[in-house]
């Protein structure tokens, strides 16, 4: 795992640490404090919304459907914040964080991709937790040294550490490997299932509600977050 890296590279391990690591997990996790768990999970998975964004200012051509999926996927974002306006589930602060959590994924998944074709997935996977996790520990540790650990329980302890194992580090790494096998439009095709799961989930276990508008909303957002795939899925299924 601790290979030797090239030097020029250290400086793209760090900014994809800080971004899919540290960035991303403190505003998903302070966001998700602030809203409902499907809130949270349709506005993190607007990656490729962020996506296209980045890659037209950096010059990059973006195919028609690109951008008639941008449109579609904004109708949808759009409506869909406008139906939890006074909605005691989910805040501003929430979603804001939530959004800002898949624009640093995005600017990760930009930054990588050079790097999963270089190095293995285990060491990429390795520096990368440790150049996004260090920052994290800097900034969480005083409240660790402050918090009240008599009064978690054993669920919640456990909780803790199925998060820093599973989500966080093998997660990563099936993610990174499944981008070196398939590539990035099939990997990333999988992140359309999460909110679909997670309102499912949150509807049966949390009673989370879904309204008229709220369900249109969500609906085109995933829309035009397939319509984006499309070019590349096409791509990937020709190779």
């Amino acid at each position: 795992v601790w290979r030797n890296i090239n030097r020029r590279d250290i400086p793209r391990f760090i900014a994809a640490g800080l971004t899919g690591y540290g960035v991303y997990q403190l505003f998903f996790i302070i966001g998700l404090s602030h809203t409902s768990p499907f809130s949270s999970a349709l506005l993190v998975a607007m990656v490729p919304l962020f996506t296209v964004i980045i890659l037209a200012i950096m010059g990059e051509r973006t195919p028609r459907s690109g951008w008639i999926g941008l449109g579609v996927a904004l109708v949808g974002v759009v409506i869909f914040l406008i139906d939890k306006r006074g909605d005691a589930s989910g805040s501003l602060i929430g979603d804001l964080l939530s959004m800002g959590s898949g624009l640093s994924f995005a600017i990760y998944g930009i930054i990588n991709r050079p790097l999963v074709r270089k190095y293995p997935v285990f060491t990429y996977t390795g520096w990368s937790v440790v150049a996004g996790g260090l920052p994290v520990l800097v900034i969480t540790l005083p409240f660790a040294v402050w918090q009240d650990w008599s009064g978690v329980s054993q669920l919640a302890l456990g909780s803790v550490v199925y998060m820093a194992i599973f989500p966080v580090y093998i997660a990563y790494i099936l993610w990174n490997f499944a981008i070196e096998k398939r590539g990035v439009a099939q990997a990333s095709s999988v992140q359309l299932l999460v909110p679909i799961v997670t309102g499912v989930v949150s509807a049966y276990v949390l009673g989370e509600s879904f309204g008229p508008l709220k369900l249109i909303g969500g609906a085109l957002a995933m829309l035009g977050l397939v319509i984006i795939r499309l070019p590349g899925l096409r791509a990937a299924r020709r190779s």
